[in-house]
């Protein structure tokens, strides 16, 4: 690059606001003053983003995700090998926080080193390697392991000495091991260490859409996050559905904490749906079950093999109402101010006017707030008993995940205060919920009067 400027230009003061302009959109100068040589090309890879840490960069979120990470390890087995030939090297993950936490673990000949500097080198080379930061307090060393850690704690390698006494092989391909504990976790069964297990089932209901399903996975991410094995289960009348073939659960996402999230999809048309039911009671802690296309036939909304029934929809209440009548031929338009059991009463009548919670008994409302609000106001708080009044209670409030995202999981989108909230609330719901397995005669024949009506 050439720099020209009129007489007296500080062109060195120029330079370096571009070198920090570069800098500061995360971007690494390949050649400086101080280079001995010109700059190699940098090789064009459009469908890889590199990032890299510079002075300039923002601190690292420690409950972001990472979703390249793992690409970067298992693209760049050749990194290993090239290091120590006749190696042994082992991957592993296990879930944390709200991503995965890897472990390179590597096993030397007796001959080679423990310490190896060019570790630290090839894992931060932006290019060829995955472009990591090694911590600061991230390095124990002895004699019989080095253990160096990356990426906050992201990435951890472990050098021991193998005890294996054949001689090295001669360096070729890179081949490792891979074995990563959460990727080959299998689906629960009811069969095998699930005795004496009753899960709950809890229907989610949206009087106005097609299935909360974003809401179910919010719910069930942060039980799961609380150390319990949920499953969302969508349930539908599709035909293209093999209706005789039994539902399978598959892991959904990872959440951190003890507990697992699964999905699942189940036919109560054409499909069992009170076998698959059993079955998930018998496999999961609590089973969130969402049944789609009820619009068109309201009567299959509701079902009778749910211990609860949950209303999802919109928490803001009314605090207005607005007037127009007509006097001396104008028109005159008013608002009126409403008092918490007027809102509650205008609310329920805008909000379920598609539910019949008069005649059939619900267990509570589900409420979506917006992502900055917390507990409620004295004025929504009072809306809320009146509410418990009409026999609809306010179990919890949760904010609406957004539909499309770079997130991988379910509470990535939220700052650490509100994913505290949204944890809080989703116990409040649970403790609001009845007992497992709960006597539902009585359910079903509040819904046959309701069919007779």
């Amino acid at each position: 690059m050439t720099l020209l400027g009129p007489q007296g230009c500080d062109l060195a003061a120029a330079l370096e606001a571009h070198r920090e302009a570069v800098e500061g959109r995360q971007h690494v100068p390949l050649w400086t003053k101080d280079t001995p040589h010109d700059p190699m090309p940098r090789p064009w890879r459009p469908s890889r983003t590199t990032q890299t840490r510079s002075k300039a960069a923002k601190p690292v979120d420690p409950h972001a995700v990472r979703p390249g990470l793992a690409s970067a390890l298992l693209r760049r087995l050749f990194v290993w090998e090239s290091m120590a030939a006749g190696s042994k090297v082992t991957f592993t993950s296990e879930p944390h926080e709200s991503g995965l936490r890897w472990t390179v673990r590597r096993c030397l000949t007796q001959h080679a080193r423990l310490h190896d500097g060019n570790v630290a080198t090839a894992l931060a080379e932006s290019v060829a390697g995955p472009g990591l930061t090694a911590d600061l307090d991230g390095h124990l060393c002895s004699q019989r392991q080095c253990v160096q850690t990356f990426d906050s704690g992201r990435l951890t390698v472990e050098t021991v000495y193998s005890e294996d006494a054949r001689p090295a092989r001669r360096p070729g391909r890179a081949r490792a091991h891979v074995l990563a504990t959460f990727l080959s976790e299998r689906s629960p069964s009811a069969d095998a260490g699930c005795e004496g297990r009753t899960g709950h089932v809890l229907q989610l209901i949206d009087p106005w859409g097609d299935g909360p399903l974003d809401t179910a996975e919010q719910l069930a991410a942060a039980w799961a996050h609380q150390g319990l094995n949920t499953l969302v289960l969508r349930a539908d009348s599709s035909r293209s559905q093999d209706g005789s073939a039994t539902a399978a659960w598959q892991r959904a996402r990872l959440t951190g904490g003890a507990g697992a999230m699964f999905k699942g999809k189940t036919n109560y048309v054409h499909g069992d749906l009170e076998a698959d039911i059993t079955r998930a009671r018998a496999a999961f802690d609590h089973i969130i079950m969402v049944k789609c296309h009820w619009v068109d036939l309201p009567l299959l909304a509701f079902s009778p093999l749910a211990d609860d029934h949950l209303i999802v929809t919109d928490g803001h209440f009314p605090r207005t109402t607005k007037s127009t009548t007509v006097h001396a031929g104008e028109l005159q338009r008013r608002t009126i101010a409403l008092t918490p059991a007027e809102s509650a009463v205008a609310w329920l009548h805008q909000r379920l006017a598609r539910v019949p919670f008069a005649d059939v008994p619900m267990t509570g409302l589900l409420l979506r707030c917006a992502h900055d609000q917390h507990d409620p106001d004295s004025f929504d708080a009072t809306v809320d008993m009146e509410l418990a009044r009409h026999g609809m209670p306010v179990l919890g409030r949760l904010p609406q995940p957004p539909r499309r995202g770079p997130h991988r999981t379910v509470l990535d989108h939220l700052p650490d205060e509100q994913r505290a909230f949204v944890i809080q609330q989703s116990a409040r719901i649970r403790k609001g919920l009845g007992p497992a397995r709960a006597d539902t005669t009585v359910f079903l024949a509040a819904l046959r009067e309701y069919a007779e009506l």
